[in-house]
């Protein structure tokens, strides 16, 4: 059987957007609109940031990424620190905010993926890239906050038995 052709559960986008937007509205207080990824444009004023988080079972392995533009980050933490955004330590790394928000993501990306059924084991969120040979690219979602985009990508592929 070759690797991408057993059964596998499907990642449902729809869902996942759905519980993206709860975690960004409920623990970051941010509202944000759904947006075809493609119409994400960098911001040469605000860079982006990135982050990752590996998950997986025996049969299959993926990861999620996130990247978000400075001022989305920004928002996110003064909403999960719970202050206005011009009380936030200069000193912040934006990218811990990010790496949260893929703890966070990574859990809910398992769980769509059938976590009551099957046993994922998670990785630490990094902000150094992982990637995984011959993966595809399921899941591309993106959102626009003020302005402001984040987006969100998961790859995976199974691994031969």
């Amino acid at each position: 059987m070759q690797p991408d052709e057993r059964d596998w559960n499907p990642l449902n986008s729809d869902e996942l957007r759905s519980k993206v937007d709860a975690i960004l509205e409920t623990m970051c207080f941010v509202i944000a609109d759904p947006i075809d990824s493609a119409d994400i444009i960098p911001d040469a004023e605000s860079p982006s940031a990135k982050a990752w988080i590996s998950f997986g079972t025996d049969a299959e392995e993926g990861v999620l990424e996130l990247i978000a533009g400075e001022d989305f980050l920004l928002e996110a933490a003064s909403g999960l620190l719970g202050i206005e955004p011009d009380e936030l330590n200069p000193e912040l790394d934006p990218g811990e905010t990010l790496m949260e928000l893929a703890n966070i993501i990574g859990g809910e990306v398992v769980g769509v993926l059938g976590a009551e059924d099957t046993t994922y084991k998670m990785g630490l969120p990094s902000s150094t890239p992982k990637e995984i040979a011959d993966a595809r690219e399921e899941t591309d979602l993106g959102f626009d906050s003020m302005g402001s985009s984040f987006q969100v990508l998961v790859k995976r592929r199974s691994i031969a038995a």
